[in-house]
C-alpha cells in the first residue's frame, strides 16, 4: 500500500465514486470532491500529493483549480480529465503545471501508469523519460510546454 493521498474532483457522482474505488483498490488513500471549490478546500486541508480533476465542472473548473494548486508552495501532481479533449486545452494545462491530461473515458491502465511516477515526484512526467532526463520546477514546465507544442509523430 502506497499511502499516497489522491484527491478526485469530479462533478459526475458515478465517475467520482468509480475513480475513487479504483484508485483506492490500487493502494492509495483517496478523498473526493464534487467541484473545484470543494476540491480546493479539500486540497488545502488534506494535502494530497496527487489531484485528479475533471476539466469542466460547476463553480470552479479544473483549469482554475489547477491554477490555484500551482500557486501554492506544496508540490502537487495534477492530472486533468476531460470528455472534450483538445490540443489547446492540453497545452494550456501543461503550461500551468499539470502533470498530465487524460481524455474520458479513463483508461485504467494509463491512469495507473501515471499515478506511479507522480506519487514519486509531482514534477516527473512520462514525457521526461526520453534519454533519462529529469527536469525540475520551472525548467521542466517550460520544457513540457515546448514538447506539447511539437507535432506528434
Amino acid at each position: 500500500m502506497t499511502h499516497e493521498k489522491v484527491l478526485i474532483v469530479e462533478d459526475e457522482e458515478n465517475e467520482r465514486t468509480g475513480l475513487a474505488e479504483l484508485v483506492r483498490a490500487w493502494g492509495y488513500d483517496t478523498e473526493t470532491a464534487s467541484d473545484g471549490v470543494e476540491g480546493l478546500e479539500r486540497a488545502e486541508s488534506w494535502n494530497p500529493g496527487i489531484v485528479i480533476t475533471d476539466l469542466k465542472m460547476p463553480r470552479m473548473n479544473g483549469m482554475e483549480l489547477l491554477e490555484h494548486i500551482a500557486a501554492h508552495p506544496q508540490q502537487v501532481a495534477v492530472i486533468l480529465l476531460t470528455a472534450q479533449g483538445s490540443v489547446d486545452a492540453a497545452v494550456s494545462a501543461m503550461k500551468v503545471g499539470a502533470f498530465d491530461f487524460i481524455e474520458k473515458p479513463v483508461n485504467p491502465t494509463r491512469l495507473r501508469t501515471l499515478l506511479a511516477p507522480s506519487a514519486i515526484h509531482p514534477h516527473f512526467s512520462l514525457h521526461d523519460c526520453a534519454g533519462s532526463h529529469y527536469k525540475i520546477g520551472p525548467e521542466m514546465r517550460a520544457w513540457r510546454a515546448n514538447k506539447a507544442r511539437e507535432p506528434r509523430r
